[in-house]
């Protein structure tokens, strides 16, 4: 938990999820008509420790929101990996009205960081129309292990339901960016490339960053983080460099 306030000229939006419980996302602008990255975060991060981080991403033509699960930052209640998921579906809808509210530019990318990659590959096979793009950052969304690494036994109803949430991802065909260190251990990089391998997108670009690690992957290569998020987005506006 986490209440300081915003930073100059951001903004915390705050909003209802599907159960009633209020969810807040720290909104950084940097103008109406530029698009708007929908960021979801790693674990043990919160929305305000991107204070330093927003005008990054504004600097490169970019609005941003950084969202807060359940638990993190501002947003209330319990934190849960069902409600990490469906929480996704309410926190877009949040930033489609406060864009149109605001008069903004209504294109969205997604972007999801090491425990994002999940709400962004929810929203990505889910709700793809609202996005025109996702990017995963130290991510890969895989399940496979979750069970021998919280104890529990691998049930045919668990090897189901791994398997369906491949197959949904395979279902994923806008475009992808995946940005990646290749000295992350924790994230090790061949999870990464098979949720990128596995992703049906024609359009997809897998960006490695040498000797960056899981944490420290945007101070590695700052320029060529941002470089790849900017080209991506720019490629598929229409916008040339």
């Amino acid at each position: 938990p986490d209440s300081s306030p915003p930073s100059p000229g951001a903004l915390d939006h705050v909003f209802s999820s599907h159960d009633g419980v209020e969810l807040c996302g720290r909104f950084y602008p940097e103008n109406q008509e530029r698009p708007t990255v929908l960021f979801f975060h790693g674990n043990g991060e919160i929305a305000p420790e991107y204070d330093g981080i927003s005008s990054l991403y504004n600097h490169i033509d970019l609005n941003l929101f950084v969202a807060d699960y359940r638990g993190y930052g501002k947003s209330r209640g319990q934190p849960s990996l069902s409600a990490l998921v469906e929480d996704t579906h309410t926190t877009i809808a949040a930033l489609e009205a406060l864009l149109a509210d605001k008069g903004y530019n209504p294109s969205i990318y997604v972007m999801g960081r090491s425990l994002g990659a999940y709400c962004a590959v929810e929203i990505a096979a889910g709700a793809r129309e609202k996005v025109k793009g996702m990017i995963i950052e130290s991510g890969s969304a895989n399940v496979g292990g979750a069970p021998q690494r919280l104890g529990i036994p691998e049930t045919p109803a668990i090897s189901r339901l791994i398997q369906e949430h491949w197959a949904r991802i395979r279902t994923i065909d806008i475009p992808l960016l995946t940005i990646h260190g290749d000295r992350d251990f924790l994230v090790p990089i061949d999870h990464a490339e098979e949720l990128y391998d596995s992703v049906a997108s024609a359009d997809k670009t897998f960006f490695t960053i040498p000797g960056a690690g899981h944490n420290d992957i945007m101070f590695v290569d700052t320029d060529g983080y941002f470089r790849a998020i900017r080209d991506f987005v720019r490629r598929i506006e229409g916008v040339s460099s």
